[in-house]
């Protein structure tokens, strides 16, 4: 499987702005990750902004952790996990419901049962979520703001219009499919694409997310639900050039 490694820079996978994507009443979001290093700042595991007004997952290099945060009418939903929660080249799976009343994270590495975090910021907030129709759903960073990309790889990435349950998250952790026609998007993350600038999303709306200025790389084989994926071929980006960094265009028969 190939897997979206980001490094700094503006690096992210753009899933466009669809009304179905737009001010979603609940949601979660989960993504396997695999953190490099946690420089400064909150940078982006999954990301619906506009502008200055988000709704985003994120690891944070505050405690080695990770956090959500909703811009809110009247109070704003932030939450962040307990200190070293995330350990840096390790894979972690992290998940986030919300649906306004309720918000929580949750995290597990390979083979641990899921559960809820311990916070160490753990403000639900209060009022509807300011509108951030306008903007982009993204994966590994944002448009305009290099300071928040990922630095790491990640995984599988899910979007749901619905809060999953603990049993439904537990299930999605170790690859089983789940309550697809909620999913909106379910992106692997260069499974089966033909060239390394398009990232599919396999769910009910079969959308398909740009990658700008990054790769998707393979690495170490890794237990299920991964597969081994050693012999995955690589598709590498090309040394930065001005104005900003481009994609080396190289086919890859990227496989499972």
């Amino acid at each position: 499987m190939a897997r979206l490694f980001t490094n700094g820079g503006a690096h992210f996978v753009d899933y466009g702005s669809a009304s179905d994507l737009d001010n979603l009443a609940a949601f979660t979001y989960a993504a396997w990750i695999r953190p490099a290093s946690f420089p400064v700042g909150e940078l982006i595991i999954v990301d619906k902004a506009t502008g200055a007004l988000v709704r985003e997952l994120y690891a944070t290099n505050a405690t080695a952790s990770f956090g959500c945060y909703v811009d809110r009418v009247t109070t704003d939903t932030d939450q962040v996990a307990a200190a070293n929660t995330l350990v840096a080249n390790t894979w972690h799976f992290v998940a986030w419901v919300w649906d306004g009343t309720i918000s929580r994270l949750y995290e597990a590495q390979r083979g641990e049962a899921l559960t809820e975090v311990a916070y160490v910021t753990n403000i639900v907030g209060s009022g509807a979520g300011e509108d951030t129709a306008a903007g982009s759903l993204t994966i590994g960073g944002r448009s305009g703001d290099t300071a928040a990309t990922f630095d790491g790889r990640i995984g599988r990435a899910w979007v749901y219009r619905v809060v999953l349950t603990v049993g439904e998250l537990q299930n999605l952790m170790t690859g089983r499919w789940i309550r697809s026609n909620d999913c909106l998007i379910y992106s692997l993350l260069g499974r089966g694409s033909p060239e390394p600038n398009y990232a599919p999303g396999w769910s009910n709306a079969a959308r398909t997310g740009t990658v700008t200025g990054t790769s998707l790389a393979a690495g170490a084989p890794l237990s299920p639900p991964f597969g081994a994926d050693a012999a995955v071929l690589v598709a590498v980006t090309a040394a930065p050039a001005a104005p900003g960094p481009t994609l080396r265009t190289v086919r890859s028969a990227l496989r499972w």
